[in-house]
């Protein structure tokens, strides 16, 4: 994470498999997530290949990101 700052990198902690937590689950995972210092300040995403939760949001943040030539 240092390193990716340091190259202003931008990131995102994609959290998979987010179909099996239950809503208390994630609300405990978000929790853990603020307190982790390294980690607070970081835009996550909850995701799931399953249901397809979060693939368009991940989509966007992907293609802000990246130039593409066709």
């Amino acid at each position: 994470m240092d390193w990716l700052d340091y190259h202003r990198i931008p990131s995102l902690i994609v959290l998979t498999k987010t179909d099996k937590l239950s809503q208390i689950e994630r609300a405990k995972q978000k929790k853990c997530l603020s307190e982790n210092p390294l980690l607070s300040n970081r835009p996550f995403l909850f995701f799931s290949a399953v249901s397809g939760e979060g693939k368009d949001e991940l989509w966007k943040v992907i293609l802000q990101y990246v130039k593409v030539d066709l």
